[in-house]
């Protein structure tokens, strides 16, 4: 129902008033009222904030003093937006922030502006028809119908200027001289027809003879309720509900769409189980079954059901735990095993002293938690980059030795030797031994001086020194081939020689022998170890290359071979 409503201009801020209906109704408290409404109204426009505390001792004077100031605040606002709208014809504010009411509220009339204008341009109607809300459509209105008016005077041309400037100064907008701006003098629902103002009511309410105020509707009395038949009609503010005549019974409860809901007292903990039965939901009441005893490994669900229980999640195991069906596993890291005692705790594997351990490392295994480390000799050797070996350090190329400038620096297995071999009388260097390089083998040729018959009557034509340096042999179950030597042929052989080897001082417990082999078309004698020996130990073999014609000896060549076995199989 709506009805013109009196012509006295009340301040907008009533339309946010209207749930204090309830307050009494006298002249007085209506002044008190706008009292508080104008206190809201100027804590908006020179504070810009509503959340500052309201002095009033009055709970309803508070709750005025509050809406009033959010209503002025966001018409303070909206004037804004409608100004971006006006001005620069895009919502985009200079702070950039898009997130504060105060943005939302200038952003909104902004857009509602925007359509407005919009609509003018398209020769479209002001009166909008969209449902975008009272007052985003009063500023539609209000900006499609201003740039209607302006698109107007442009057309009349520049000599009608200052006639112009003159109307669009009288010219107000329409939405702040709209009456039901911020509710108007109507409690619930305004409406300016631009004649007059309109009353209306929220549905379930009806107009009072003063045109202004809403009542309450008593549908049970005026027979306009839905109930059925069984039900009883209980009026409400601004409607009504309807509650059946019977209850529902136990084990039921009514809900509030006047059906019986089936109370579960299960859930809600009224029932009367005893702790060694469980508590089954049936409509309208429960029972009280005798618990099921799950397996180990199993727990039962509200259901009564067992289900596997995740054992892993209470971390029984010291590293990882697979949870299995109706059990778990363990499991250890590399570097660790699985106790034999409880199952769950794992124990550092001590790799060195596995079997394979003595072959772990080259020299000593040292265990650490999870893993190994190998270690080398303190001096002579280095840790290989596989962690695992220990390779010799040859001192005599890395210049840490300590010969002297006559010596010449041998590297064997671990270490250095410093030796010096000089030749004996009438023999001298041969050519490829005079250079500075350091080698590993010196040789010696006869030299015989002139008219030195016995000199040149001795058979020994050449006289070597070499060094063999040799590792402990840990696993020793076959002769193991150390050194090679080639026949040269004599300057002037004789037809049909035989080459015989021979070792002929320093094997010491008979530890090498030597053959002959033909390689190559050549023939070669081979020393080799034949019994194990323990380093360190150190032997000067003289080996002995004999050409045999006839029974006699023409030619042979010696070659002393100092050989170093270490004390390490590495």
């Amino acid at each position: 129902m709506e009805r013109a409503a009196p012509s006295r201009r009340v301040p907008p801020p009533l339309l946010l008033l209207g749930g204090l209906a309830l307050l009494a109704a006298g002249v007085d408290a209506d002044v008190l009222l706008e009292a508080c409404c104008a206190d809201g109204n100027r804590m908006a426009t020179h504070q810009k904030d509503c959340s500052l505390p309201y002095a009033s001792e009055s709970k309803e004077c508070r709750m005025v003093q509050e809406q009033c100031c959010h209503s002025q605040l966001e018409e303070l606002h909206c004037a804004t937006g409608i100004s971006l709208a006006n001005e620069q014809d895009h919502c985009a504010t200079s702070h950039g922030d898009n997130t504060s009411l105060e943005a939302t509220f200038v952003k909104r009339c902004c857009h509602c502006c925007l359509l407005g204008r919009a609509a003018q341009a398209q020769g479209q109607s002001c009166e909008y028809s969209l449902m975008v809300g009272y007052q985003c459509g009063q500023v539609f209105r209000a900006c499609c119908v201003k740039s209607q008016e302006s698109t107007d005077l442009d057309v009349r041309g520049i000599q009608e200027m200052d006639k112009i400037v003159e109307v669009e100064e009288e010219q107000e907008d329409p939405y702040l001289n709209d009456r039901c701006r911020g509710g108007g003098p109507c409690k619930q629902q305004c409406r300016d027809t631009g004649d007059e103002v309109v009353c209306s009511c929220f549905v379930g309410y009806q107009l009072l003879s003063d045109g202004v105020s809403c009542e309450d509707i008593n549908e049970c009395i005026t027979g306009s309720h839905s109930c059925r038949l069984g039900e009883s009609c209980i009026n409400t503010v601004g409607s009504f509900r309807c509650q059946r005549d019977s209850s529902c019974g136990t084990g039921y409860e009514l809900t509030e769409d006047n059906s019986c809901k089936d109370i579960d007292e299960c859930e809600t903990g009224i029932h009367n189980c005893l702790p060694d039965f469980i508590c089954q939901n049936t409509l309208g009441s429960f029972r009280c079954r005798p618990k099921l005893q799950c397996k180990s490994g199993f727990i039962q669900d509200a259901l009564g059901n067992c289900i596997d229980i995740n054992e892993c999640s209470s971390s029984p195991c010291s590293q990882e735990c697979a949870n299995v069906y109706g059990s778990y596993q363990c499991y250890c890291r590399r570097g660790y095993q699985l106790s034999d005692v409880d199952g769950v705790t794992c124990e550092d594997i001590d790799e060195c002293a596995l079997p394979t351990g003595g072959h772990i490392c080259s020299y000593r295994c040292i265990n650490v938690p999870g893993s190994f480390q190998c270690s080398c000799p303190a001096s002579g050797y280095k840790l290989a980059p596989n962690g695992r070996n220990c390779r010799d350090i040859d001192e005599c190329v890395t210049g840490t030795h300590n010969c002297s400038i006559n010596e010449t620096c041998f590297n064997i297995q671990g270490g250095f030797r410093c030796l010096s071999f000089e030749c004996p009388e009438n023999y001298r260097r041969s050519a490829d031994t005079l250079r500075q390089e350091k080698t590993d083998t010196v040789r010696c040729i006869k030299s015989c001086r002139p008219n030195d018959v016995t000199c040149v009557f001795d058979p020994v034509h050449t006289i070597s020194h070499t060094v063999v340096s040799l590792p402990t042999f840990r696993e020793f179950n076959r002769p193991e081939e150390i050194i090679f030597l080639r026949a040269i042929t004599p300057p002037h052989p004789a037809s049909q020689a035989n080459i015989i080897f021979d070792i002929t001082e320093g094997n010491l417990r008979d530890s090498f022998d030597i053959i002959k082999r033909y390689m190559d078309g050549m023939t070669v004698g081979v020393v080799r170890q034949v019994r194990p020996i323990i380093g360190p130990f150190h032997a000067v073999l003289k080996l002995e290359m004999n050409y045999v014609v006839g029974g006699v000896v023409s030619h042979r060549n010696v070659v002393n071979v100092h050989i170093f076995v270490s004390e390490y199989w590495f």
